[in-house]
């Protein structure tokens, strides 16, 4: 049976992830900070044994550590590495919150290179041998540069597009391991961070994401994907 670790699994895309390879007889371990305050996702995890829910923090490196002491040498076959924070205070130039836009960095930059770093022994005894970490277009130069206006969202900008250039540099170091790992967007979603008026549901975008995870090869590692598969610029 395939195993896919899934963080911030305990709400809004992670949550859908779960749900989604829970449904196909995958075994989930399902990651969040606190999972037992996720009801949702307990309920979940109490009506099906083929979800296991971990305690982990991306930005720690020693609940990064024990969760991987926890695995083991288990093989896992997908990684999703969709925790994430967006900073809604202190965004624009001449208020800037330093403190945020670390903490921010830590969790969505560090944060999906620290895990997968810790797992790539696991990742390569598998058969899929796939590290996904979920960015934004809004991480995209290119991106930017074409919107009239926008948010400045000075800190989630700045940490996916950092995140964006890791995995460029974590592809290439673990292409001779097998292992693949790409940035995917997963559009603009109907969650928490994303709105109500957003243009996807949690569903869609991942019935989605997980049609690119299925096709994607070791000749596309390192590249960043929009949420029809078509690669973004950076």
């Amino acid at each position: 049976m395939s195993t896919v670790v899934i963080t911030g699994a305990n709400r809004g895309l992670g949550l859908e992830f779960t749900k989604q390879y829970a449904s196909d007889g995958w075994t989930v371990i399902a990651a969040a900070r606190d999972p037992n305050k996720g009801e949702e996702l307990q309920a979940l995890a109490t009506s099906r044994k083929n979800i296991e829910l971990a305690a982990l923090d991306v930005a720690s490196d020693a609940s990064v550590a024990a969760f991987k002491g926890k695995l083991g040498d288990r093989a896992i076959d997908i990684l999703i590495n969709n925790a994430g924070v967006y900073p809604s205070n202190g965004t624009e130039i001449g208020d800037v919150d330093y403190a945020a836009w670390l903490d921010t960095f830590n969790t969505n930059t560090l944060g999906p290179i620290r895990l997968t770093e810790a797992l790539v022994e696991n990742l390569a005894k598998s058969e899929k041998k796939l590290a996904v970490v979920i960015t934004s277009t809004m991480g995209s130069i290119a991106t930017y540069l074409e919107e009239p206006k926008g948010p400045s969202a000075i800190q989630y900008r700045t940490s996916k597009t950092a995140v964006n250039m890791a995995v460029t540099i974590l592809a290439r170091a673990l292409k001779p391991r097998g292992i693949t790992v790409i940035s995917q967007c997963p559009g603009w979603v109907q969650t928490d961070m994303g709105g109500k008026g957003a243009e996807l549901t949690p569903t869609q975008s991942i019935s989605a994401l997980r049609k690119i995870f299925e096709r994607v090869t070791l000749n596309e590692s390192g590249q960043f994907f929009g949420q029809h598969g078509k690669n973004v610029n950076w």
